[in-house]
C-alpha cells in the first residue's frame, strides 16, 4: 500500500510538473502487480508524457479585435485566463458582461458584451437649412444640410471645406456646429407700375414670401380692390394681378 500511494504520488507529481492536463488513472490501471510497479518507472513516465492521450495545457490567440470596443489583453492566454472588454469612448455597454475566457480546447468563450454609440438625438433645425433625417443619430454619425426653398448658398461656403452643411454627432451625445450659410433671396426694391401706388412703407431688398400690396392712383378705375406681388423662390416677383385703365 505505502509503494501504490508512493507511486501515485510520484505519477501525479511528474504529470502537473510536465504541464499535462489528462488524468493518470488509465496508465495506472494497466498496473496489474507490484512488479510491474516498481519495474520501468522512468520508461512509463517517458511514454506517459509522449502519449498522444495527454496535452499541454491549451493556449489561446491574442483576443480578437471587436468593433466599438477593447480588451485588457493583446497577447496569447493559456487556459483557464480572461480578459476584459471595454466599451471605447462615445459608446454605451449593453449591461452584458465583458469577460470572455480561454477554454480547454484553446477557443475563446462566447462575447455578450455589445457596444453602440451614444445617441445625439434627431438633428436640430437650422435657419435657412433642410436635412431629410427623421430618426435620432447616434455617434459617429453625420447629416448633411442643404438650402431651403427660398434660400441660397453663401458663395464662401464653396471656398472653404468646413463650410459643406455636415454635421457630426460626437462622443459626448451632442452635434458639432454647421459652418454652412444659407441667405435668404431678396428680390430687390418694390417695383413702380404706372397708375398705381405702392400701400405702407417697405424695406428695401424685400425678401422671400414678402408681399406688397398696390392700389390704383386716383380716378384710374381696377380690376380688383388691390394687387398683391410677392418675392418667389429664386429672387423673382409674381405677375401684378391688379389692372389700372385711363
Amino acid at each position: 500500500m505505502w509503494i501504490s500511494t508512493t507511486l501515485i504520488a510520484i505519477l501525479l507529481h511528474a504529470n502537473v510538473a510536465n504541464g499535462n492536463s489528462c488524468p493518470v488513472e488509465p496508465i495506472l490501471e494497466k498496473l496489474t502487480s507490484l512488479d510491474s510497479l516498481l519495474v520501468g518507472i522512468e520508461e512509463r513516465l517517458a511514454r506517459m508524457e509522449s502519449s498522444s492521450q495527454c496535452s499541454r495545457v491549451a493556449t489561446c490567440v491574442a483576443p480578437p479585435v471587436v468593433a466599438n470596443m477593447r480588451s485588457d489583453k493583446r497577447y496569447e492566454v493559456e487556459y483557464p485566463g480572461t480578459t476584459t472588454y471595454k466599451c471605447d469612448k462615445g459608446y454605451i455597454s449593453n449591461g452584458e458582461p465583458g469577460v470572455i475566457k480561454c477554454q480547454k480546447n484553446g477557443e475563446w468563450s462566447r462575447l455578450f458584451l455589445v457596444c453602440t454609440g451614444v445617441s445625439c438625438g434627431v438633428p436640430p433645425e437650422v435657419y435657412g437649412m433642410k436635412h431629410d433625417v427623421t430618426e435620432p443619430v447616434s455617434f459617429p454619425g453625420t447629416v448633411t444640410y442643404s438650402c431651403e426653398p427660398g434660400f441660397h448658398e453663401n458663395e464662401n461656403n464653396l471656398l472653404s471645406p468646413s463650410g459643406q452643411g455636415i454635421s457630426r454627432c460626437l462622443e459626448n451625445a451632442t452635434w458639432t456646429h454647421v459652418e454652412k450659410e444659407c441667405i435668404v433671396d431678396e428680390c430687390g426694391d418694390p417695383p413702380k407700375f404706372p397708375g398705381m401706388v405702392l400701400l405702407g412703407s417697405y424695406h428695401r431688398n424685400v425678401r422671400f414670401t414678402e408681399n406688397l400690396y398696390y392700389q390704383c392712383d386716383g380716378g384710374f378705375p381696377s380690376s380688383g380692390e388691390y394687387g398683391v406681388l410677392t418675392c418667389q423662390e429664386g429672387g423673382i416677383f409674381s405677375d401684378m394681378n391688379l389692372i389700372c385703365t385711363n
